[in-house]
Parts: structure tokens; C-alpha cells; sequence
């Protein structure tokens, strides 16, 4: 019978562990540095962005109970739900427009709307089978968006400063 060539070693589920608590502790100075005020956002939206594709979640399920109680707090707000209706009205009834004037295929100038209007790619993904849209559709929508959030996360600091 032969040995197996690496057996579980206590030093490896201590690197493991030494390595979860790392990487919270690295989380949460990043957070903080994030607040400090010569971090601009695009600058903090990049650390986050590479923490997470490189490092992962470290707190996974308080991040999950968070997401649940904030998008709640969000959606049920008494006086926020009609300024809510009235800007997503507004912006998919613009959208329509402009998309008609730029003469924009329909699908596409509604996916768009609706993305602009609700919650980018995740609207788009819903409203797609809806609306029948084909995968370029899909695809010119998505890149749309999120090309005006993009823009938008490096313009709107500046306007907000001025």
C-alpha cells in the first residue's frame, strides 16, 4: 500500500486559517482607507474590484444578512418609493425618445431605458426574454450601460465638487 504524498498537515489548515483572517483584516483597512478623504471613488472602486476578483468575499455570509437588510431599508422607504416610480418613468419614457431620434433599434433602445432606469445589467437580463430580444441586442445594451456608469463614476464626483 502506498503513502499518500501529501498528507493533511496541521501547518496547511493553520495557512488556511491565518490566511482567512489576513484577508478580512486586509477588507477592512481597505474599507477604512476607502473613507479617507484623498481616495476619490474611482480609486476605491478599483481596489474593491481587484480585492474581489483576486481575494474574494472574506465575509460572506455578513455580507449576504447586509445585502438582504439594505436592499429592504432601500426598497421600503415611505417617501423614496414616489420619487422612485416618477424617475424610472421619466428616464424610460426619455430613453424611448432619444433611442427613436438616434433611430435605435426598439429592443435594444428599451433595454437600455430600462438598464438606465432600474439596475444596469440586471434589469437588461430580466426585460430580455420579455421583450424577445436577441443576444446582440443583449450584448450592445450591456456594453451601453455600462459604459454610462462608468462615465458617470468619473464625472459625477466632479460635478458633485464644483
Amino acid at each position: 500500500m502506498q503513502k499518500d504524498k501529501n498528507p493533511p498537515s496541521k501547518n496547511n489548515s493553520a495557512k488556511r486559517f491565518s490566511f482567512k483572517y489576513l484577508k478580512q483584516i486586509l477588507f477592512i483597512v481597505l474599507s477604512m482607507a476607502s473613507l479617507l478623504p484623498f481616495v476619490d471613488t474611482p480609486t476605491a472602486l478599483a481596489a474593491g474590484i481587484v480585492f474581489g476578483l483576486s481575494l474574494n468575499n472574506p465575509f460572506p455570509q455578513l455580507a449576504s444578512k447586509l445585502s438582504k437588510i439594505l436592499l429592504q431599508m432601500s426598497v421600503e422607504g415611505k417617501h423614496s418609493i414616489v420619487y422612485t416610480i416618477i424617475g424610472i418613468t421619466i428616464t424610460i419614457v426619455a430613453g424611448n425618445y432619444i433611442g427613436r431620434l438616434l433611430k435605435i433599434n426598439s429592443r435594444t433602445s428599451k433595454l437600455i431605458s430600462f438598464g438606465t432606469a432600474i439596475c444596469g445589467g440586471s434589469a437588461i437580463a430580466a426585460m430580455a426574454p420579455v421583450l424577445r430580444a436577441k443576444d446582440e441586442e443583449i450584448a450592445v445594451s450591456l456594453a451601453i450601460v455600462f459604459t454610462l456608469n462608468s462615465i458617470g463614476l468619473f464625472l459625477f464626483p466632479f460635478i458633485g465638487h464644483s
